[in-house]
C-alpha cells in the first residue's frame, strides 16, 4: 500500500497535467475546417449569393451554367429601370433614345434572356450587366457568385502572412479558407484583434489583424457608364398656367387672358383625357388655339389625365404595354397635329399597385418626348408615404419637369382648413428636393379656396376662385385676420346656427408663398386654374418674377 504522502502527490500530478492540458487547449487554434456546402451551399440548380459585401437570403437559378436572380431582386436591389410585363411576358427596358424588349425566345450571351420558374420570373444576370453598373464573379465549392453594385472607398489589406479566414472572430472558430501571404482582402470591419474581410473568392470571415500587412483605401467606379437621359430646360422661368377645358379648346378664354398681359409664360390646357383602359383618350387639341398662344408668346404643354373618366380601369392600362403603346402613339399624333410645345402628364388616384406601370410610361413618354424636342413634365401631389410609388426619384431623371400640386392640403369630406398652408406647401417643396434637382421642379399655387359650411348634422365644402370668396365674405359681414403660421387671412361667420371657414386666397397669401418660394430657386410656379383667380393677382406674381 502506497504511503498517503505519495498517493497525494500523483494526485496533484494528475491535476496539473489536466490543467495543462486544458490550458493547452484553451489556446490552441482550431484546426477544423467548417464545411462550406453547409454553411453556403444550395440545393441543384441554385447558387447563393454575396452582394455588396453580405450574404443574401435570395439564391439565385444556375441554368446551363448561367446564373439568374428573380426579378424582384434584380428590381428592387440591382437597377429598377427593368419593367416586367406579367400580361404580355415582355422584359422591357428603357434607354434615352428607346425601350428594348425581351420576349420568351430572346436569347442574350447563348442563353435565354428570362426563365419562368414555380411563379418567379428570372432574370439572366448578364443580360443585367448590359444595363447596369455591376460587377458579377463566379466561384464553385460551393456555386456562389459574388455582386458589387455599389461603389466608393474601399479599405483593401495585403495579407503579410498566412492565414487562416474563419466563421468567427476568434481562435477556436472553424476556418473557412487557408489564406496566403499576399492575397488582399477587403477589410469590412476591424476590431481590436481581428477583422471582418471579403477574400478574392466572395468569402467572408474573419481573420486576426496581425496578419494584415499594408492596407490602402481604394476607389471603386464599377464597369458601367449610365447613358445621359437628357432633358429640355426652357429659358425662362416658367409661369405655367393650368386651363381645365372640357369638350372644348378654351380659345376664347386664351384669348382673354392674352389681353390681360400678364407674367404668365405656358399654358397647359386638360385638352387629353383618358376614356379607355385600352389606351383611348379624347383630344380636344386645337392648332389654332396653339398659333394663337405662340403669337402672344406663349408655350403650350396639353394635359394629359384621368380625372374626368375614373371608371377606367388605370391598373390594365398601365400594366399592359400594348395599351400603353397605343396611348403614347396617339398623343404623340395629337402633339404633333397641333404644334404644341410639350406634355403635362397628370395621372392621379392611382393605387400602390400601379406605381411600376405608371413609371414605365413616364419612361416611354420621355423617349418620345425626347425624340420630338417636347417638354416633358409630370404632376405629383406633394410627397407623403401613400405616393412613394410615383417615383419621383426616377422622374426627376428621364422627365424634363415635376411639378407639385402644392394644394388640397384639405380637400372635400376632410376636416376644415386651409387648401395650402405656408408649411404644407414648404414641406411638399423640400421633400420633392430630397429626390428632385431644384431646376426641375416647379411648385403649384392654387388660385381657388374652400368654403366650409358646417351645421349640427353635417360638414360640406365648395371650391371658390378668389372672387368670389371675397364676395362671400363682404356680402356676409365677415372680417378676416392674417394667420402668419398658416400664412392667410381666416374668416369664421357665424350666421343662424351656421358656421362659415373661409382660408382665404388672395394677394396677401401669394406673396407670402412666392416669398417662400424663391429661396429654393426652382424652375417656376404653375397655377391653378385659369378663371377662379383675380386680375389683381397677376401683379403680385409678376413682381415675383421681375424680381
Amino acid at each position: 500500500m502506497l504511503p498517503a504522502l505519495i498517493v497525494l502527490g500523483l494526485i496533484v500530478i494528475v491535476l496539473l497535467l489536466a490543467a495543462v492540458g486544458e490550458i493547452f487547449s484553451r489556446f490552441t487554434p482550431s484546426s477544423e475546417h467548417a464545411d462550406l456546402e453547409a454553411l453556403y451551399g444550395t440545393e441543384d440548380g441554385y447558387a447563393s449569393v454575396i452582394a455588396n459585401h453580405q450574404w443574401i437570403d435570395s439564391q439565385a437559378l444556375w441554368f446551363e451554367g448561367h446564373a439568374y436572380l428573380s426579378y424582384e431582386v434584380i428590381r428592387d436591389e440591382l437597377n429598377g429601370r427593368f419593367y416586367w410585363d406579367s400580361f404580355e411576358k415582355l422584359l422591357l427596358y428603357t434607354l434615352p433614345e428607346e425601350t428594348v424588349r425581351a420576349d420568351a425566345d430572346t436569347e442574350y450571351d447563348g442563353a435565354p434572356v428570362f426563365l419562368e420558374q414555380d411563379d418567379t420570373v428570372y432574370i439572366s444576370l448578364s443580360y443585367v450587366q448590359e444595363y447596369s453598373n455591376i460587377q458579377v464573379e463566379y466561384f464553385d465549392n460551393p456555386t456562389r457568385l459574388v455582386l458589387q453594385t455599389e461603389w466608393g472607398s474601399e479599405q483593401v489589406g495585403t495579407l503579410s502572412k498566412d492565414t487562416e479566414l474563419r466563421v468567427l472572430g476568434g481562435i477556436k472558430s472553424e476556418i473557412l479558407a487557408d489564406l496566403e501571404a499576399g492575397e488582399e482582402v477587403i477589410i469590412l470591419n476591424q476590431m481590436d484583434t481581428w477583422s471582418e474581410v471579403q477574400t478574392e473568392g466572395g468569402l467572408i470571415g474573419y481573420i486576426l489583424n496581425s496578419a494584415i500587412g499594408e492596407t490602402e483605401a481604394v476607389e471603386t467606379t464599377g464597369p458601367y457608364t449610365e447613358p445621359e437621359y437628357t432633358s429640355i430646360s426652357v429659358d425662362y422661368e416658367v409661369c405655367l398656367v393650368w386651363q381645365q377645358v372640357i369638350d372644348t379648346t378654351g380659345l376664347e378664354s386664351l384669348q382673354s387672358f392674352i389681353d390681360q398681359d400678364t407674367a404668365a409664360t405656358t399654358m397647359a390646357p386638360t385638352w387629353f383625357s383618358i376614356t379607355g383602359e385600352d389606351g383611348t383618350f379624347s383630344s380636344s387639341a386645337s392648332a389654332e388655339y396653339v398659333e394663337t398662344a405662340h403669337a402672344a408668346g406663349l408655350d403650350v404643354w396639353v394635359v394629359l389625365e384621368n380625372v374626368n373618366h375614373t371608371e377606367v380601369d388605370m391598373t390594365e392600362l398601365l400594366t399592359s404595354t400594348t395599351n400603353r403603346t397605343k396611348l403614347i402613339e396617339g398623343v404623340m399624333e395629337e402633339l404633333e397635329a397641333c404644334g404644341a410645345d410639350g406634355l403635362n402628364v397628370d395621372i392621379e388616384n392611382l393605387d400602390s399597385e400601379d406605381g411600376d406601370g405608371f413609371i414605365q410610361l413616364i419612361r416611354e413618354l420621355s423617349v418620345e418626348c425626347r425624340a420630338r424636342g417636347l417638354v416633358l413634365s409630370v404632376d405629383n401631389s406633394v410627397p407623403s408615404a401613400w405616393t412613394e410609388f410615383y417615383n419621383r426619384e426616377e422622374q426627376g431623371i428621364v422627365a424634363d419637369y415635376v411639378i407639385i400640386m402644392g394644394y388640397d392640403e384639405h380637400y372635400n369630406g376632410s376636416e376644415p382648413g386651409s387648401t395650402a398652408s405656408l408649411s404644407f406647401v414648404q414641406a411638399g417643396i423640400t421633400d420633392t428636393l430630397e429626390e428632385v434637382p431644384a431646376e426641375k421642379v416647379i411648385n403649384g399655387v392654387p388660385f381657388y379656396t374652400r368654403l366650409w359650411t358646417e351645421t349640427s348634422t353635417e360638414l360640406t365644402s365648395e371650391a371658390l376662385g378668389m372672387e368670389a370668396a371675397a364676395e362671400f365674405v363682404t356680402e356676409h359681414g365677415g372680417e378676416a385676420s392674417w394667420l402668419s403660421d398658416v400664412g392667410q387671412n381666416y374668416v369664421k361667420i357665424e350666421e343662424d346656427g351656421t358656421v362659415y371657414q373661409i382660408w382665404l386666397e388672395d394677394e396677401d397669401s401669394m406673396k407670402t408663398r412666392l416669398s417662400m418660394m424663391q429661396s429654393y430657386e426652382l424652375a417656376g410656379a404653375a397655377f391653378w386654374k385659369l378663371g377662379m383667380e383675380s386680375e389683381s393677382i397677376w401683379d403680385v406674381i409678376a413682381d415675383y418674377y421681375s424680381e
